[in-house]
This record gives structure tokens, sequence and C-alpha cells, in this order.
């Protein structure tokens, strides 16, 4: 394999994906320590839906690293499946919180089939990645990938389920008389909102360059932060807000 050199707009964006994935890690780890001052497994669930979901960029910032210490890239077909394979397993976490959250009743039978979706999303992906790789993805440059139609459509389709769901979560939140549930609403609907716009765009574009795929992270960072203040409220926020909305 080729020693790789990458250019400095390339530097920058490996980095700045790699201290978003550890950045993402760490919010992910905190909000499922939750658990154990909360004792809600809907926080080890949420938790574990943020690592998974941004999976997609594991391979970029291993990637970086790889060429900051080796100079030679990832492997094109770890790449490929990394950047895709955890992604069926966030919809089994989510919907497992979400369902836990607002339909208790009806969760057996959603999270069953969205186990089944799960499942048999996973038995095709790796069939295609034993037939042909390419009927996956192709791989553009060190941080990027094209990916096929077959894998667009998933996620175009995840980016549903998660922003429709979260949205109810969302107006379940508001609609309580709960300040502290109505502030977790609020700052759950900025997040959900500017989550959005960055998978969006993810999706959306074929050909990102490096400022792009920039701009596209600070999106989802800056989601990030905001889903771990929505779904934990620090105290430091509760009394900014909170207060302050007394106070008037």
């Amino acid at each position: 394999m080729l020693q790789v050199t990458l250019s400095p707009l390339q530097t920058l964006q490996g980095a700045f994906t790699l201290i978003f994935v550890i950045i993402s890690f760490i919010l992910g780890i905190i909000i499922i320590l939750r658990y154990f001052k909360y004792k809600q497994i809907e926080l080890i669930l949420v938790g574990l839906t943020w690592i998974f979901l941004v999976s997609p960029y594991w391979p970029d910032a291993i990637t970086f690293i790889l060429i900051m210490t080796t100079g030679k890239e990832l492997d094109p077909l770890l790449y490929i499946t990394m950047g895709i394979v955890f992604v069926p397993p966030a919809h089994f976490t989510w919907m497992y919180a979400i369902m836990n959250f607002l339909y208790r009743k009806k969760k057996k039978i959603v999270v069953t089939l969205f186990t089944i979706e799960a499942i048999i999303y996973e038995i095709i992906l790796f069939t295609l990645l034993m037939k042909n790789p390419d009927l996956i993805a192709i791989r553009v440059s060190a941080f990027s990938s094209n990916w096929s139609l077959f894998v667009d459509l998933y996620l175009f389709f995840s980016i549903g389920m998660f922003i429709i769901t979260g949205f109810l979560f969302v107006r379940a939140s508001l609609r309580s008389n709960n300040k502290e549930i109505q502030l977790k609403g609020k700052i759950l609907l900025l997040a959900f909102i500017i989550f959005t716009i960055g998978v969006t765009l993810e999706v959306a574009i074929d050909y990102a360059n490096e400022i792009t795929d920039v701009i596209i992270v600070s999106f989802i960072l800056a989601a990030a932060f905001l889903f771990y203040v929505g779904f934990t409220l620090p105290n430091y926020i509760k009394n900014i807000f909170i207060k302050n909305n007394n106070a008037q």
C-alpha cells in the first residue's frame, strides 16, 4: 500500500473528525453513566444510540490516526463495513428508548419489527459486501466514499425514523407541566433541528469536500452537545434557565 499524504485541508478535516468522534464517545458514555444516578434504562439506550449514530465517522477518525502515524490508510473493505454496520443497532436502541418513554403498551411489537428490520438489513449488507464491496460504496478519497443507492435509502430511512420519533418525544415534553421536562424538550427540539440539517447534508451531498465536511461535522457536534444537555439537564443549565424564568 502506497504512503498517503494529506493536504492542509484534509489534515484539518481528519483532525476535526477525530475530535468529533472522541467527544461523541465521551458524551455517549456520560449519558450512559447517568443511569447509575437515575436508574433509567433509557439513558443507557440513548447513550448507545448516539455512539452508534456517529459510527459512520469512526473510519475517518481511524484513517486519520493511521495516516499520521504510519502513512497508510484503513483497509477499504474495513472502512466501508465500519461506516455502515453499526447504524441498524441504533434503530433498536433508539426505538426501545422512545417506546419506553412514550408508548410502553406498543413497545414489544414495535421493537420486534425494528429488530427484524435491522437483522434483514445486516444480512443483505454482508451478502453484498462479500459479493462486491462496490455494491455498498466506492472509496473516493481518504475521508470520503460514495454510498450506493441501497445505503443512501437506508440512511434516509434512518434519518426519517430518528427525526419523527424525536419530534414526538419533544412534543410530549413540551406538553408537560413540569418545567424541567419542558426545558429538556426545548433543548432537544433545537438538537433535533441541528442534527437534521447536519445529517441531511451528509447524505445529500455526494461530492463533499474538506470544507463542507468540517461544516457538517460542526452541525452534528453541536447537536451532540445539545442531546447530552437535553437528556441529562446538568444543574448549571437548569439553574440558569429555570431560575431566570422564575425571576421573570
